[in-house]
């Protein structure tokens, strides 16, 4: 039988962007490596590997967070691997969280981004950077209870 997990309220924000004067979302995106702009998310992005065409067809499909500050788009420098490309797994929550009807780069960060006593007290950023099989299927079991 599945265990139940104990988890925190759904994402009930319908923010779609924000401002970085709201200090405490500047301070959570902060904490985790700032976010970057669109010339330095393409080349996080791009690695050794990946083209400008790759970046475009990511953006596009939704398998990167974009929040928009007011007058441009930023990227979570968190959510790229230092070889390039995305963590483990992103593309796969974002898959399952794009499903929700106020879907944003924003409520994409909050839920990355928030400690989760069902993954052990971590937030699914921390286990996305060091993913095993068990807690990437947590992490998307979570993404899933968001749609429901």
């Amino acid at each position: 039988m599945k265990e139940k997990p104990n988890r925190p309220p759904k994402i009930d924000s319908k923010i779609t962007s924000v401002k970085f004067t709201d200090r405490a979302f500047l301070n959570l995106i902060s904490e985790e490596s700032g976010a970057l702009s669109s010339d330095e998310a393409k080349r996080a992005y791009a690695g050794s590997n990946a083209t400008t065409e790759d970046w475009e067809k990511a953006v596009a499909a939704g398998h990167i967070i974009e929040i928009y500050d007011g007058a441009t788009m930023c990227y979570p420098a968190w959510q790229f691997r230092p070889e390039g490309g995305t963590l483990s797994g992103l593309t796969e929550v974002l898959e399952i969280l794009k499903e929700l009807p106020y879907f944003s780069g924003v409520t994409a960060a909050i839920f990355m981004l928030n400690l989760r006593a069902y993954l052990g007290g971590k937030s699914p950023l921390d286990v996305l950077r060091h993913p095993t099989q068990k807690s990437l299927a947590r992490v998307i079991d979570l993404a899933k209870d968001e749609l429901h």
